[in-house]
């Protein structure tokens, strides 16, 4: 379903929620996934990195999903094989975080990408004004970012913007 979205239109975002574990016996994480039974899918980086292969149009991929970024051998987690297969920036959760702290810190790092933030700065925005609401909770710091170049910016703000009553939205 993911795949035949993406290849209907250009996305330069893609939000994935829900959970996610670390295989340490493979030393990689996994999305928990439903398939079209309703049933529970584990899909690896592998399968995620081949759904998205060709869609050059995303920019960014937030999993916001317990350990998506966690890697106990260097370049082996979720996060880089996908940067490998072509997603610029991924941000994700180092270890394991609270449905409150994961949601309410990627709706900051929205509200700070349309305040034309650049990913990495919303994301770091984002991650104070947690820990300065949240005093002695350190959920702060377990999301992160990956990216393959110094430029985090994935909106070219000098583009005329698409009147919000034109704009195609998609959530599944």
């Amino acid at each position: 379903e993911l795949k035949e979205l993406l290849d209907r239109k250009d996305y330069h975002l893609v939000h994935l929620s829900g959970h996610g574990d670390y295989d340490e016996q493979k030393n990689t994480a996994y999305l928990s996934m439903e398939n079209e039974w309703g049933t529970e899918k584990r899909v690896s980086a592998k399968e995620l990195s081949e759904t998205l292969i060709g869609c050059s149009s995303v920019r960014l991929l937030f999993l916001s999903a317990c350990q998506s970024m966690r890697e106990e051998i260097p370049n082996t987690g979720l996060a880089r094989s996908l940067m490998a297969n072509g997603i610029p920036i991924v941000i994700g959760m180092k270890h394991t975080i609270g449905d409150y702290a994961a949601s309410s810190m990627a709706g900051s790092f929205y509200r700070h990408l349309t305040l034309k933030r650049s990913v990495s700065h919303a994301l770091q925005l984002a991650r104070v004004e947690f820990a300065n609401d949240h005093k002695g909770n350190f959920q702060w710091a377990i999301p992160a970012i990956f990216c393959r170049g110094e430029n985090t910016a994935i909106v070219d703000w000098a583009k005329p913007s698409i009147p919000i009553k034109d704009r195609e939205t998609s959530v599944i």
